[in-house]
């Protein structure tokens, strides 16, 4: 699959698009990005690293998504109850807000071509709110204790 040619039609400057980036891209701004993803995952509970999401974004199940430098989104294939899902992992963006509704319909444009019956969007309380516009609703909370 071509993912330019399939969602960076819509968008004119190539600059502000939101692309995906291949294997050896990867490898080559990992150094760059990984204390962004560092950063969002901060808030996770531990319950994934940026390390193994490298490794996922290498391998066939993860997907590493970048608009500017320091714009960067992570997402992943999960198989749920039988049900395939795109699901996003990680997002920073000083201005991510901005581009939300073209970030969020380039990804489930992406989970359609790729068979999945739906996105998810792990996070804060934040993103809730942040969603909803766009048809997302909370469908449960995580509780966490150290022990």
């Amino acid at each position: 699959m071509h993912i330019e040619s399939c969602f960076g039609t819509n968008v004119s400057n190539e600059d502000d698009m939101i692309r995906l980036l291949s294997g050896p891209e990867l490898a080559d701004k990992w150094h760059k990005l990984r204390p962004l993803i560092d950063q969002a995952l901060e808030h996770g509970g531990g319950a994934v690293t940026s390390h193994g999401l490298f490794l996922q974004c290498l391998g066939a199940v993860g997907q590493c998504w970048i608009r500017h430098e320091g714009e960067v989104c992570i997402t992943r294939f999960e198989e749920i109850e039988g049900k395939r899902q795109l699901s996003v992992i990680a997002c920073t963006s000083p201005g991510l807000l901005e581009f939300l509704p073209e970030c969020m319909n380039i990804f489930e444009d992406f989970a359609r071509f790729n068979d999945c019956k739906r996105t998810v969007v792990y996070g804060r309380k934040g993103w809730a709110r942040a969603l909803k516009e766009y048809g997302y609703r909370e469908t449960f909370i995580t509780l966490t204790k150290e022990v």
